[in-house]
């Protein structure tokens, strides 16, 4: 089946329509540099100084960009992983599915493999990283597709 022009329009009017199940979902990426008070060991991921008032002991200084992105969002559970709907490869329980706009994938792209930096969604109070980025669904000409897995992390951006 292939979705003519229209019918892709009235689509994009649907989903700009259907407030209701967007959110927002804030990407907090971490600028680390190597901290100028006590320096940066890499063989221990810390610094020269656990007691640095600077780095807090880490041997990075964190400045943290934040940035706010619409998104509608799934939340992998039992009953679809049992069947009840269909599940992209490497899905696992607790996962979430992502729906952005095309325009924002370069900036989940940055996160993918950085330790320190995480996706953090409102009203949710867990902390994901992405690991698979893909176009996909019904309005892949328009938005992309990004699974999201639960993480732990030490730092974290304060109000986040």
């Amino acid at each position: 089946m292939r979705i003519s022009g229209i019918e892709r329009y009235d689509i994009r009017q649907v989903m700009g329509n259907a407030r209701g199940d967007f959110r927002s979902v804030y990407v907090l990426h971490a600028d680390e540099t190597d901290c100028t008070a006590c320096g940066y060991d890499p063989m221990s991921d810390s610094g020269d100084d656990p007691t640095c008032s600077e780095c807090e002991g880490t041997g990075k200084t964190i400045s943290w960009l934040a940035r706010e992105i619409p998104s509608r969002i799934k939340v992998f559970d039992f009953v679809q992983l049992q069947g009840a709907g269909a599940i992209p490869p490497g899905v696992e329980l607790g996962d979430v599915a992502l729906y952005v706009r095309k325009n924002d994938r370069e900036t989940f792209e940055a996160l993918e493999g950085k330790q320190r930096s995480y996706v953090k969604i409102a009203g949710d109070g867990n902390v994901y990283q992405p690991f698979s980025i893909t176009a996909d669904g019904v309005g892949q000409d328009d938005e992309i597709r990004v699974l999201l897995r639960k993480v732990n992390v030490e730092q974290r951006a304060t109000g986040y």
